[in-house]
């Protein structure tokens, strides 16, 4: 028996997700299956990214979140939203600290 491709339903869930989070400002994103090295030995999963909209405004930023199930619910997603939003908020107020136009380096979480 194959492996379902869950990319396609996992996308829309995000983008649901991602708008009511955002109030319609313009984020890229992405969903996908990713395998990471951790304590206990190989973890399978999804990772979240999502990145500012304007790369014309600012640097682009993004936010990363590894989700260690092979089956992410909507509340998964919403959680990894949370973290990659928090992620970009605090790069954007490191960017503005700086005032150098340096682009910053995105964080990765793991949940």
């Amino acid at each position: 028996m194959g492996a379902t491709d869950r990319r396609p339903e996992l996308r829309e869930q995000l983008a649901k997700v991602l708008a009511k989070r955002t109030f319609g400002e313009q984020h890229g994103f992405d969903v996908g299956p990713a395998i990471l090295p951790g304590p206990k030995g190989v973890m399978t999963g999804y990772v979240v990214v999502i990145t500012t909209g304007s790369v014309t405004l600012a640097p682009r930023l993004a936010g990363a979140y590894f989700i260690g199930d092979a089956w992410p619910t909507v509340q998964m997603l919403e959680h990894a939203v949370i973290q990659c939003l928090a992620v970009i908020g605090r790069l954007r107020e490191q960017a503005a600290q700086a005032g150098n136009g340096q682009r910053s380096e995105s964080g990765l979480f793991h949940g």
